[in-house]
């Protein structure tokens, strides 16, 4: 293979990698047709990468299911509890928190709610919310201490002293 052919095959392969992560950007952020846009392009253009080609398809037929999104009535805490998460998926988190609050309400005793609700509200920039919600999931069951000092997403919380007093890692 020659130089000049290398060189062209790694561009071809850098723009559709960017596409694909383009498109699972606007997915994630829930912006469904902008990410069908993106993956169908790069469904059209590449068959390299075989793994990615397929979960590309996956993610595209997502896509265009979201198109004919249909409303499933919101009973039981589970569904709304659900709904919650799919909406922090989703990159949704007020819309998250409005479910996952009435989740709480059918469920008070029940900690899972409130420390969704504490994610939630920390994606969406609301640190003193979040730390409100996880003392309340904490209260319900000393599990989400552990849970919240190994979660990811509260990584920029671990410093946080009133984060440290809540979670027992002083």
């Amino acid at each position: 293979m020659t130089e000049t052919k290398k060189k062209q095959l790694k561009s071809e392969f850098e723009k559709s990698m960017s596409l694909y992560e383009q498109a699972m950007r606007a997915f994630h952020k829930g912006g469904f047709d902008k990410a069908e846009e993106l993956l169908a392009a790069f469904v059209e253009n590449d068959s390299h990468e075989k793994e990615l080609f397929d979960r590309a398809q996956l993610y595209l037929s997502i896509c265009r299911g979201k198109k004919e999104k249909k409303e499933l009535p919101l009973k039981t805490f589970d569904d709304y509890f659900n709904a919650g998460v799919y909406n922090i998926n989703s990159g949704r988190f007020k819309e998250a928190l409005k479910l996952l609050i009435k989740a709480a309400e059918l469920k008070p005793k029940e900690g899972r709610a409130p420390y969704m609700m504490s994610l939630a509200a920390f994606k969406d920039g609301d640190e003193e919310g979040s730390l409100k919600h996880l003392q309340k999931a904490v209260q319900i069951d000393d599990f989400f201490k552990i849970l919240a000092q190994n979660e990811t997403d509260f990584e920029k919380l671990l410093k946080n002293e009133d984060f440290q007093n809540i979670v027992g890692m002083e």
